[in-house]
């Protein structure tokens, strides 16, 4: 998150108003999209996995990745096939589109493809007991991310060049992360199995169309802007309705609890569930409770 607002005040020194416009459009229509291609799966392995033994474990990160993969693709074409449609539904009298929309959304479209493809690295690596390899790959791009904005701005290079960049920094994520998985767990020699995948997709399915109704309620402000006014008046708006990220300590809370809780219940451990969650919500209360009496006052 401080990488983003970091690279957005970069930026914005680098390009004119409209250039700034186009390239934060570009972001938040991908970026609401992808919660939809994820298909809930990142949420659903958490709660899987820990019921699993190995060879389940191990058939179950082929059957999600294979799965996730087809997605991104399938995102990857719906992208490329409507970036014409979408200028041509966006491009008002306002203009809030440029006509180069179509060219930055094809410099985009690795990142979509892979972003999603790599849906399960996060996940994996948490619910495999190595979340300190999650955040060294977390870091890592977040570096990355810095480094390639700071080479824009030193290089004045255009809109289409940093998309790209973004496109590669999503494959390195992508090759890294599956390495980094299957290293946790010891999974290279999986092999392809249909066995429980309906189960897990009748879990999941419920839970993508939650990420999805979510995505489209945090941009939807964003898109009504995008509509009605220009691109460089959605570049200032993008960049100053800017929330506190109280959410990421709860995502992050959320992310280890799953697994826990669902390994616990599996075991009939009702008792620990419950002691677990008082001592999560307590240590949640110690900085969410003061960060909304600051937030309220002032």
């Amino acid at each position: 998150t401080l990488s983003a607002f970091a690279g957005s005040a970069i930026l914005t020194r680098t390009w004119s108003q409209a250039e700034m416009g186009a390239y934060l459009a570009v972001w938040r229509l991908v970026s609401t999209l992808i919660p939809f291609f994820l298909l809930g799966f990142p949420t659903s392995f958490l709660y899987f996995f820990p019921r699993l033994k190995a060879p389940g474990q191990q058939r179950l990160v082929l059957q999600a990745s294979v799965c996730l993969a087809m997605a991104g693709l399938l995102l990857a074409m719906l992208v490329r096939w409507g970036g014409p449609y979408l200028n041509v539904l966006l491009d008002s009298e306002t203009q809030p589109l440029t006509q180069e929309l179509e060219v930055y959304l094809g410099a985009f479209l690795p990142y979509t493809c892979f972003w999603v493809a790599g849906g399960l690295v996060e996940p994996g690596l948490v619910a495999a007991g190595r979340p300190q390899w999650q955040a060294l790959m977390s870091l890592g791009m977040a570096a990355g991310q810095l480094g390639l904005v700071l080479a824009a701005w030193v290089g004045d290079w255009p809109v289409a060049r940093v998309l790209w960049g973004f496109s590669v920094l999503g494959g390195v994520r992508l090759g890294v992360g599956a390495w980094l998985v299957a290293k946790a767990g010891g999974w290279t020699a999986a092999k392809w199995s249909s066995s429980g995948l309906g189960a897990y997709l009748r879990y999941s399915l419920p839970v993508a169309l939650g990420d999805a109704v979510g995505s489209l309620s945090r941009a939807a402000d964003r898109l009504v802007v995008l509509w009605f006014f220009s691109n460089e008046t959605f570049a200032f708006y993008d960049l100053g309705a800017v929330e506190v990220p109280v959410s990421l300590l709860l995502a992050s809370a959320t992310t280890v609890l799953i697994p826990q809780v669902s390994g616990l219940y599996a075991a009939g451990r009702t008792e620990a569930i419950a002691e677990l969650w008082r001592e999560a919500i307590r240590r949640l209360s110690l900085v969410v409770l003061p960060l909304f009496f600051l937030l309220f006052f002032q």
